[in-house]
């Protein structure tokens, strides 16, 4: 289901020149999930687990290999990154929040930080911000640092689900908008993403 995504890119960038790979994940059974499940504070959504068995744990993709490209693809998605994120998340939300007082503790903001609590982490930047899925399955940004200072942030949205920010990102053949990962180009944005061209370089070609 996901895959094919993958190969038309590399097809594509392949065909510009460029050293594109897919490096395949560590194969993962329906049973890796089910154990994974059981320590997480929700399971796993479908999307996830579809993703993960057809790609495996540390699936990444590179959409030049060569020094200095300067072009971000897919990042490694570890299984193992995924359980400890999402082991004791609320944990995360609350500390972020008592850490900063300053913030007016409202009934909205009550609300948001409710359903943070429920969010499902897929996507990690080195930075620790995240992107997740929220209970109605969209792909939401969750910015570690100061997040709760922030109100005009608080809703940033990538895609309806995790589905349509994989097909979505796939006609830009994965390569991060702006020269940079993801969880770095969606710090302090606001909205909802319009996918638009011109958030992503366009790859010339190489002799």
């Amino acid at each position: 289901m996901y895959l094919p995504l993958f190969q038309s890119a590399l097809t594509h960038l392949r065909a510009l020149g460029m050293d594109a790979a897919i490096i395949p994940g560590t194969p993962v059974t329906a049973a890796d999930l089910d154990a994974v499940d059981q320590v997480t504070d929700y399971p796993m959504p479908e999307p996830l687990r579809r993703f993960y068995l057809e790609l495996g744990s540390g699936f990444r993709f590179e959409p030049d290999q060569r020094d200095f490209s300067g072009l971000w693809g897919w990042d490694p998605m570890w299984l193992d990154d995924h359980r400890i994120s999402n082991t004791d998340f609320h944990f995360q939300v609350e500390d972020d929040v008592s850490n900063h007082p300053r913030v007016t503790k409202d009934e909205r903001f009550e609300a948001i930080v409710a359903d943070r609590k429920r969010w499902v982490s897929f996507y990690f930047g080195g930075d620790g911000c995240r992107l997740c899925l929220d209970p109605a399955g969209a792909v939401r940004y969750y910015q570690v640092i100061w997040w709760p200072g922030l109100p005009d942030t608080w809703d940033f949205r990538l895609a309806d689900s995790f589905d349509d920010f994989m097909e979505r990102w796939s006609r830009y053949h994965f390569i991060s908008p702006e020269g940079r990962e993801w969880t770095s180009f969606c710090y302090d944005r606001c909205g909802s993403f319009d996918w638009a061209p011109e958030h992503f370089p366009v790859p010339a070609a190489r002799s």
